[in-house]
């Protein structure tokens, strides 16, 4: 298994470094807000304008960039210890929003602060998700559940339900709110 603290050690301070606007996004976000689970990859949330300066930094820890679509970039794995890396692009309104509202918190052991998108941002990104591959649903919504649960008494919920509600799912918000206790 990947050291992913290592790694993000490793690339996270280079990018900032670069001025490369970023959001730790995915698995290992669930897991930094405390709702650890497996993950087998990093995914990372990047502004659209600093893909170039990004995409030289991840090259320089040894990642290869593999595809590229107009909203996703995959990378792949060159060096020993890596982990697949995915970078989902802001380009406007919602995407570069969570990039404004990721928080600052420390990650891995020698005093690195990552950006990590937050809580309410992190379920809309997994309703998002769902929507695009419902093959993926199962996994993705015990992570919502898993965060709601856990910050049932300091979420947002008009901005969760503004999530939901984007996918015409305000029904399943309600049914969230209900099975967390806060509703």
């Amino acid at each position: 298994m990947p050291d992913y603290a290592a790694i993000l050690e490793t690339i996270l301070p280079k990018l900032q470094e670069r001025g490369v606007s970023y959001a730790l996004i995915g698995g290992l976000a669930v897991s930094a807000h405390g709702c650890i689970r497996d993950t087998r990859d990093i995914d990372l949330l990047v502004r659209q304008v600093d893909l170039a300066a990004f995409d030289r930094v991840v090259a320089e820890v040894g990642y290869s960039l593999v595809q590229r679509t107009e909203t996703m970039s995959f990378f792949d794995l060159l060096g020993p210890g890596l982990a697949p890396l995915d970078a989902l692009h802001a380009s406007s309104g919602t995407s570069l929003e969570i990039l404004d509202r990721a928080i600052e918190a420390p990650i891995g052991g020698h005093g690195v602060v990552a950006r990590i998108a937050t809580v309410e941002d992190l379920i809309g990104l997994k309703i998002y998700a769902i929507d695009n591959n419902p093959k993926r649903r199962g996994k993705d919504w015990l992570d919502v559940s898993m965060l709601a649960r856990r910050f049932r008494s300091t979420l947002d919920w008009d901005r969760v339900r503004a999530y939901f509600a984007a996918f015409d799912s305000e029904s399943e918000c309600d049914a969230l709110r209900q099975e967390v206790g806060d509703g």
